[in-house]
């Protein structure tokens, strides 16, 4: 298969997601989802205290309803992806920023 084909479809294929999105309704997606404490530690494999000092160091936004704790999944989000190393080197350069 030549470049130009696969440029053609990946244009075409393009040409129909944006067709779907506009027939979607997107009243239908929630704005927001909600996880308690729990089902976060459980989802992400970490303690609770380490959720807690995450959420009192001011990295993760969060609400408390009746002494529950809560998280929005799009603020989880944010916080992996403002720290994603996306490659060998970036690893390694903080690596090095860690023990300077």
């Amino acid at each position: 298969m030549t470049n130009r084909k696969i440029q053609n479809m990946l244009v075409e294929l393009n040409e129909r997601l944006q067709r779907i999105e506009k027939h979607t309704d997107n009243s239908l997606i929630p704005v927001h989802t909600w996880a308690d404490s729990q089902q976060i530690c459980e989802s992400f494999k970490i303690s609770k205290s380490i959720l807690g000092n995450y959420r009192n160091r001011g990295m993760i936004p969060y609400s408390k309803v009746g002494g529950k704790t809560y998280y929005r999944l799009s603020d989880i989000e944010d916080l992996l992806t403002a720290n994603l190393i996306c490659n060998q080197q970036e690893q390694e350069e903080e690596l090095e920023d860690i023990n300077d």
